[in-house]
């Protein structure tokens, strides 16, 4: 996560608090992130914020960084999405007013942000789990509502998956595409591209390799990130507990408000702690991602089969996301399409085959 929280000693608070602005002016993703990008945005490589490296802002991260009710000041926790004010906690600074948070999600309520990628679904309508944020449209650019209507025909449900532009004042608004036409594009682009020597796997093991020091990077600069969250979540915790327990005759309206307090700064932490947790866990298994030459070989070979045979859509999923960063399609073919890495620059070496689909 980019955390907005510290503006004393992140260069990155004013260009994001510019991009909030712009968001609120309607301004696309794409004209946003290449903002960014323009202006230098940059990740800390220390404790204290002193030493940062350029980073690359995406559709897909930005897209992220709006839908997250953090940059306002309001963390969403548990099962029952209770919402934190975090400047109630400790001294937080907000990047954006929950009023304008709720203007740019287009939702009247923070209990409706957990369902902010299938805002405006259907009536009957289901949460999918393919490829959520993943597609985008092609006249607005923005990532488009993944949903599952079921129809009865006969005594038979089918359930029709699709991705719909929700975005206010776009042209395409409404419009819509099956998810059969991006699934079917997918096994055909990779029935059609295939290794076409030992000199892919050894572009491959390069550009993965890459690939693992930038994630690796940037995983130890958010874990480092988030201790500094954790010890201030600590410190105020800890100053909570010892005005209670030194104040023995508080009027209850006060207490209570320190008792609130605490339980707001317990959950926050609570929060930080899970977040360190996927973080050291994504640090331990990153080496484990690099395939062997063999299991290269056979990956590719089987990948089309494997994935026309995944029943479990979140496997499905999985796959896919691991090799497209997005999709653009129309009601009727993909137009375009970005990869990831290492993906993006084997197709670019030229060390894969091409069964004549273009890239765009």
């Amino acid at each position: 996560m980019l955390r907005p929280d510290n503006a004393a000693s992140s260069p990155n608070f004013e260009l994001l608090t510019k991009a909030w602005a712009m968001r609120l002016e309607n301004k696309t993703l794409v004209e946003i992130a290449n903002y960014l990008n323009a202006n230098g945005y940059s990740v800390p490589l220390d404790n204290i914020g002193r030493k940062h490296e350029l980073f690359k802002m995406t559709l897909k991260i930005l897209s992220e960084i709006f839908r997250d009710p953090l940059y306002a000041g309001v963390l969403v926790y548990g099962e029952e999405n209770k919402p934190v004010a975090l400047p109630d906690a400790y001294d937080f600074i907000r990047m954006i007013s929950v009023d304008d948070f709720l203007r740019v999600n287009h939702i009247d309520n923070l209990t409706q942000i957990v369902r902010q990628r299938f805002r405006g679904a259907q009536p009957g309508s289901r949460k999918a789990e393919l490829m959520n944020g993943l597609v985008l449209c092609p006249k607005c650019g923005e990532d488009m509502v993944a949903g599952i209507t079921p129809k009865k025909t006969g005594l038979r449900t089918i359930n029709y998956y699709y991705f719909r532009c929700d975005t206010p004042d776009c042209a395409r608004r409404g419009k819509s595409v099956r998810a059969k036409i991006l699934l079917d594009f997918i096994y055909d682009f990779l029935e059609n591209h295939k290794p076409k020597s030992k000199e892919a796997y050894d572009r491959y093991l390069t550009e993965m390799d890459k690939v693992i020091k930038e994630k690796a990077t940037a995983l130890e600069s958010h874990k480092r990130r988030l201790l500094l969250d954790k010890s201030a979540f600590d410190k105020k915790i800890e100053r909570y507990k010892n005005f209670l327990t030194s104040q023995k005759d508080l009027d209850q309206t006060t207490k209570k408000s320190f008792l609130d307090s605490l339980e707001s700064a317990t959950a926050a932490r609570g929060q930080v702690v899970e977040s360190l947790d996927e973080i050291n866990t994504a640090i331990a298994n990153q080496n484990q991602s690099v395939l062997s030459y063999q299991k290269f070989i056979e990956l590719f070979d089987n990948l089309p089969v494997i994935l026309r045979q995944t029943k479990v859509l979140k496997e499905k999923d999985d796959i896919i996301r691991k090799i497209f960063l997005n999709l653009t399609s129309d009601e009727k073919k993909v137009l375009s399409y970005q990869l990831n890495p290492p993906f993006d620059t084997l197709l670019e070496e030229g060390s894969f085959s091409n069964g004549g689909l273009k890239r765009t």
